[in-house]
């Protein structure tokens, strides 16, 4: 029995020219988030739940500095280590026989167009679905929310941009802060802010290109296509117990509640604070779905101290524009590992703007042949405090 040298059977080379144009067509998507957080987009192969260390830097305490003939040594540094997982591995395939390669290559170069429109389309699919889920770990994740749940902003004024910077300020979050917008928060903002129609290499309209709609109030306007509306908890009733909560508490027991649960990334108030009866005007955010003591939000807790039986109270159903410093949210998109194997030629395409890294697949079979882009996938809020939600 003779043995067949595959090498070259499956080549990519002819066709690469039509994926590149593909992958260059896909950044006209709204994908707002992508280009906001803090990406690693490489082609180093990792496995669904990989687990992957971030480290986080705080700063030394100050000290009083003595002048003095011999030096003495630094503070120590003992960074801190937030963990991530690569929570999805994924595809989006399609097929192409013998005959139907052979059917549109008589009709001239088909095959290949065939080739870019399949291919273009299956990583916009892809870009959307990672753009979804960003969304939802951002909105799970973020420190406080500001606005009118149900009430599109800036219908008559861009105060709302201020009002949710602020958030970010008194956390200490503003290195490089921006505000991806929904759509319909997007029009509403062009009606009132001039963004289109800039003059061909301005600096306005390089930000156009790169996803940025403008800078308002040191922020990057974006806008994003997955945002969808958050399904609220039933819980209602809800006291705290008779030992209260501090300011930084957020981890907030409680003795009573009716009709739970809450669920992550419901938007909570408190009906009053500090013991004298002082409306918090808070939106605090809760981390985790819960159906029993305590109930969790996220850092940086309680700006208000509360006592005994003050009520806690979900929000209404809400779609999220999230405000975020880059450093807070994490993303990793990278192509999954797999074994060698003679019957699959692989190419790795790279998207010129996001970065994002997607795996190529040319799988052969008999009389037929299956495409496939695939990537792995995870993302995380590692400082909650650099996260905020403008309600809509």
């Amino acid at each position: 029995m003779a043995y067949t040298d595959y090498t070259g059977h499956n080549t990519l080379t002819a066709v690469l020219p039509a994926l590149y144009s593909a992958a260059n067509i896909i950044p006209r998507k709204m994908t707002g988030l992508i280009g906001s957080c803090d990406r690693t987009f490489d082609d180093k192969q990792a496995a669904m739940q990989d687990t992957i260390t971030v480290p986080v830097m705080t700063a030394s305490a100050n000290a009083d500095y003595t002048p003095a003939m011999q030096t003495t040594i630094g503070s120590a540094t003992v960074p801190t280590t937030v963990t991530m997982t690569m929570d999805f591995s994924r595809q989006n395939t399609f097929v192409m026989s013998a005959e139907e390669q052979r059917s549109l290559d008589n009709g001239g170069d088909l095959a290949k167009e065939f080739l870019r429109q399949k291919t273009e389309a299956a990583i916009g699919a892809a870009i959307d679905e990672i753009e979804a889920y960003l969304i939802v770990k951002a909105k799970q994740g973020a420190s406080r929310a500001t606005g009118t749940a149900g009430t599109t902003p800036f219908a008559t004024t861009i105060t709302e941009i201020a009002d949710v910077r602020k958030i970010l300020i008194d956390n200490g979050m503003t290195q490089d802060p921006s505000l991806v917008l929904t759509s319909a928060a997007a029009t509403n903002l062009r009606k009132l802010v001039t963004i289109n129609n800039q003059p061909a290499g301005s600096p306005a309209e390089e930000l156009l290109r790169g996803g940025t709609l403008v800078n308002l109030h040191g922020m990057a306007i974006k806008e994003s296509a997955g945002a969808v509306a958050h399904v609220i908890g039933t819980s209602s009733g809800t006291q705290l117990n008779s030992g209260g909560s501090a300011i930084g508490s957020t981890s907030l027991a409680y003795d009573t509640d009716v009709n739970g649960p809450w669920t992550a990334g419901d938007v909570m108030t408190i009906g009053s604070g500090g013991g004298t009866g002082t409306a918090d005007a808070n939106k605090y955010i809760v981390s985790a779905a819960n159906t029993a003591t305590p109930l969790l939000i996220n850092a940086p807790g309680l700006m208000i101290a509360h006592v005994d039986n003050d009520v806690l109270t979900v929000g209404v159903a809400y779609t999220p524009c999230i405000a975020l410093d880059r450093r807070a949210l994490k993303l990793v998109v990278r192509p999954p590992y797999t074994n060698p194997n003679p019957l699959i030629e692989s190419v790795f395409i790279g998207d010129p703007i996001t970065g994002l890294t997607f795996r190529f697949d040319k799988v052969a079979g008999d009389g037929v042949v299956t495409y496939r882009i695939v990537w792995v996938y995870g993302a995380k809020v590692i400082n909650s405090e650099g996260v905020a939600i403008l309600l809509s």
